[in-house]
Order: structure tokens, then sequence, then C-alpha cells
């Protein structure tokens, strides 16, 4: 029976080891793709894609275009995307240490 109580006392405090670690592991990738995020918007200023749009289609003739369209990231959401990727890597630096 005190065989029992011993495994499950180191169960348990590998569990909370793990949850603390894994934790801090989570928080660390968040804050680096916060901080790469805020690069690339202050890199690139937006985002552009294209897509098609058909502008006739009577049997089998169709007329279509492509379209761009840009959505633009503000400079000063990556000044707050950086500002909290930094945070979110030295909190998970400091938790670790």
């Amino acid at each position: 029976m005190s065989f029992n109580l011993q495994v499950d006392s180191l169960t348990s405090d590998n569990k909370s080891h793990l949850t603390t670690e894994g934790v801090m592991k989570t928080t660390t990738v968040v804050g680096i793709l916060l901080v790469v995020l805020a690069i690339v918007g202050f890199a690139v200023g937006g985002i552009s894609f294209t897509h098609q749009k058909k502008d006739v289609d009577v049997g089998p003739i169709q007329l279509s275009h492509n379209e761009t369209s840009t959505v633009p990231i503000s400079p000063i959401l990556s000044t707050i995307s950086l500002i909290a990727g930094v945070g979110l890597v030295v909190a998970g630096v400091r938790a670790k240490a």
C-alpha cells in the first residue's frame, strides 16, 4: 500500500513540472510568432492576394478578370504585436529560470 502512495506522489510532481514546462514553451512560441508577425507588418505593410472575378457567363463564353486586393497592416498593430511578443518571450525565459 505504501508503494502506491509513493508512485502517486511521484506522478503528481511530474505532471506539475510538465504542465509548467508546456506553458513556458507555449508562451515563448506565441511570443516569437507575434514578433515575426510584427516584422512582416513593418516590412511589407500589408497582405496582397489575387482572386478571379467573372464578368460574363453566357453559355460557353466566359469573361473574367483578376482582381488584386490588399489588406493593410497598421503600424500601430505591428508595434503592439512587437511589444506583446517581446513580453511573452521574456516571460517564458524568466519562468524557465
